[in-house]
């Protein structure tokens, strides 16, 4: 804002929810509050959707449950999830390059705590990349899910699973090709994210897949349930929802490897049969 007179601040009586009171403050002229108006700010701007997922304690009305259901059907809209402060920061200035709507959703809650590049870069759009390989499954985690699957992945290699992440950044456009080269590779696909299900980030990957005749992978989807998420904390709701490195475990071991047992460390070194699964045999779940 300092170096463009044409950026300004919109907000929906949440100035201070959105961190804009010190803008206000900075630049009066250029920050505007709109009241419970928010259609008053439909122009193709950058909306960051704070809160996106799980808010613990705001309140069962509060989560963010749905935004990426409804935005991802916009014509021309961007969507996009970081999954820790430095992509945010870098995000942000891609959508103040952007010439259109783009979306930002970020979680409620303390940052990851990775350190901040001091200089802003504009992300390439709809483009994804491997945090880790993986032969037997591979995880999309979107946004901050993808810490958890981060956890999740090393949590499944005592199983003698051998699992690949995958930050996929943006659910508009999505990183096809990202997608068709992991499947080509990786017989078994877990979505992870925070919003419903329905039309959500999972369903974009299977509507890619049709739409590409993929019909030799298997896909299973996390996120959060067709009901209202009662009051509790962030870390309980996610527990309960199976959308922390725990839960999402359990439901890879479920869908797909029901026979996996943990193994010592020493047998994670040695016999890779010990889990009851072949690394090298393409079988159906």
């Amino acid at each position: 804002m300092q170096e463009d007179e044409s950026v300004v601040g919109i907000s929906a009586a949440m100035l201070e929810g959105t961190g804009l009171v010190g803008v206000q403050r900075e630049f009066p002229e250029r920050v505007f509050d709109v009241g419970i108006a928010e259609q008053h700010a439909n122009l193709p701007v950058t909306l960051i959707a704070d809160r996106a997922g799980i808010v613990g304690e705001d309140g069962k009305t509060h989560h963010g449950a749905f935004d990426i259901t409804y935005l991802r059907c916009l014509p021309n809209a961007v969507v996009a999830a970081p999954s820790n402060e430095n992509e945010l920061q870098h995000l942000v200035y891609t959508s103040y390059k952007h010439r259109g709507p783009f979306a930002i959703r970020i979680a409620r809650g303390a940052a990851v705590g990775v350190p901040l590049d001091s200089d802003l870069k504009e992300l390439p759009l709809g483009k994804g990349y491997v945090v880790r390989e993986g032969r037997d499954v591979a995880i999309f985690g979107l946004g901050k899910a993808n810490n958890a699957a981060e956890a999740a992945a090393e949590m499944l290699a005592e199983y003698g699973i051998d699992c690949g992440v995958v930050n996929p950044v943006f659910v508009k456009p999505l990183d096809i090709e990202l997608l068709l080269d992991t499947v080509r590779s990786v017989p078994r696909i877990v979505t992870v994210e925070e919003n419903v299900v329905a039309g959500g980030f999972g369903s974009a990957v299977l509507e890619a897949l049709a739409d590409a005749g993929v019909n030799d992978v298997a896909v299973h989807r996390i996120g959060m349930p067709d009901f209202f998420i009662e009051h509790g904390t962030a870390a309980d709701q996610r527990q309960r929802l199976q959308l922390d490195a725990q839960g999402i475990v359990e439901r890879v071991l479920s869908a797909f490897f029901p026979n996996a047992t943990k193994r010592s460390v020493s047998e994670n070194y040695g016999d890779t049969n010990a889990a009851g699964y072949d690394h090298h045999q393409r079988a159906d779940p």
